[in-house]
């Protein structure tokens, strides 16, 4: 004796009874961290009033990760107009489609 309601069985049109698919995209999100320690004036670091200030302190003071990511595809598109295809066995096309989509999340601040 099964579940299915009388005649559905066989009925292929069933929802339940249709193929599955062979893959299901998915959603990834890939996170990267990098710590580093910024200089912050004296009377903002005292007042605790350097939270809004921190994203300018951050770009004066380190390269950001879509900058650095944005020039790695400078560099890898001036090798590639040289005629390279591949360095030590990797891609040069695969390396710039992978500089691409990233997006920074944010920064936050920790306490030394």
């Amino acid at each position: 004796m099964d579940n299915y309601p009388p005649g559905a069985a066989n009925d292929k049109l069933a929802p339940y009874n249709q193929p599955l698919d062979d893959q299901v995209e998915v959603l990834v999100r890939e996170t990267l961290e990098r710590e580093c320690v910024l200089e912050i004036p004296v009377h903002k670091y005292q007042l605790r009033h350097y939270d809004e200030d921190l994203p300018e302190y951050y770009k004066e003071q380190e390269t950001t990760l879509p900058e650095l990511l944005k020039r790695c595809k400078v560099v890898l598109e001036s090798i590639r107009e040289e005629g390279r295809i591949h360095v030590n066995g990797i891609s040069i096309a695969y390396l710039i489609a992978g500089l691409s989509h990233w997006q920074p999340a944010g920064l936050e601040l920790t306490e030394k």
